[in-house]
C-alpha cells in the first residue's frame, strides 16, 4: 500500500468539519465526481469553511489523510446518522473522466480500505457506499460500471492478505511525526534546503516551516503517517545531500 501522507485540517476547523469524536464502525466509499488530484482535494478541504468533509483522498499516486480516524465528518448526507457519525470517508479521485488514472486510484482505495478495516478491527460488511446512507448516486463511477461487488471482493482479498501476515491483533501504529533539520547559519540556507525538499517531493512545501533558535535556523516538515515513514524520508534527504543532520520528532 502507498504511504499515507497526513495533511490534517486545523483543529480550529473541527467545529465545522469534524465536530464529534467517534469510534469507526464503517468505511464509506465515495467518488469525487471531478478530475482533481488528491493533493488538490486535500488543500481545498482544509482551506474552505464549508460543512463538508472526509477523511482520505486517494488518487493514482497518493493517499492523503485530512482528518483523524477518530473524528466524525460530514460526507454521507445522513445528518447525525451512522454514515456521518460512525464511518470513515474515502474519496476516490479522477472519477469524472475515468481511465487509467482512475483505475489506479481505485486500486489504491482498495488497499487503503483493507488497511482501515484491519486497523479498526472491522470486517468486509463494514464497507459501505455513500448511496447506502442517503441514496445519493455515489460512488458514481463504480455504480455506472456495476462493479461494487467486485470492489468488495478486492477489498476482502487485500484484507485476507494483511491478516494472513498476522495483522489482526496488532493494528499498525499511526502516530504523526515530523522531520527537523539540523541548524543553518542563515535563513537563506534554511530556505534553500526547504526548497530542495519540496522539489524532490519529500514533503509538501505548504507544510514546511522555517524556525529560528538563538540566531540559528532550521526547518520542520509537515507530518508523516508514522515514525518509520518519517525516518525513510529523512534518509532520502540525507542520501540526496539536502541535509547532513536531522531527526524525527512527534508532531
Amino acid at each position: 500500500m502507498l504511504e499515507i501522507k497526513q495533511m490534517l485540517a486545523s483543529s480550529a476547523k473541527y467545529s465545522l468539519k469534524a465536530p464529534y469524536s467517534m469510534t469507526p464502525q464503517y468505511v464509506t466509499i465515495h467518488n469525487t465526481a471531478n478530475d482533481a488530484a488528491a493533493l488538490n482535494e486535500a488543500r481545498y478541504h482544509n482551506s474552505n469553511n464549508n460543512q463538508v468533509s472526509f477523511h482520505y483522498a486517494v488518487d493514482d499516486k497518493e493517499i492523503i489523510q485530512v482528518l483523524p480516524d477518530n473524528r466524525t465528518a460530514w460526507h454521507c448526507g445522513d445528518g447525525r446518522g451512522n454514515g456521518n457519525m460512525k464511518s470513515i470517508g474515502v474519496e476516490i479521485c479522477y472519477s469524472k473522466s475515468g481511465g487509467d488514472r482512475y483505475d489506479k486510484a481505485e486500486n489504491n482505495a482498495v488497499e487503503l480500505t483493507a488497511y482501515l478495516l484491519n486497523r479498526h478491527g472491522l470486517g468486509i460488511n463494514s464497507v459501505k457506499k455513500h448511496q447506502d446512507w442517503s441514496g445519493k448516486y455515489c460512488p458514481h463511477r463504480i455504480l455506472d460500471r456495476g462493479t461494487w461487488k467486485d470492489f468488495l471482493n478486492r477489498v476482502e482479498k487485500a484484507l485476507n492478505k494483511i491478516q494472513g501476515k498476522g495483522g489482526t491483533n496488532t493494528p499498525p501504529k499511526n502516530e504523526p511525526y515530523r522531520i527537523q533539520s539540523g541548524t543553518y547559519s542563515t535563513k537563506k540556507e534554511a530556505e534553500s534546503a526547504k526548497a530542495k525538499v519540496a522539489q524532490n517531493k519529500l514533503a509538501n512545501i505548504d507544510y514546511i516551516t522555517i524556525n529560528e533558535d538563538k540566531g540559528k535556523f532550521y526547518f520542520q516538515t509537515g507530518t508523516y503517517a508514522n515514525e518509520a515513514s518519517a525516518k525513510q524520508y529523512l534518509q532520502k534527504m540525507k542520501d540526496l545531500k539536502i541535509l547532513w543532520v536531522g531527526s524525527v520528532i512527534k508532531a
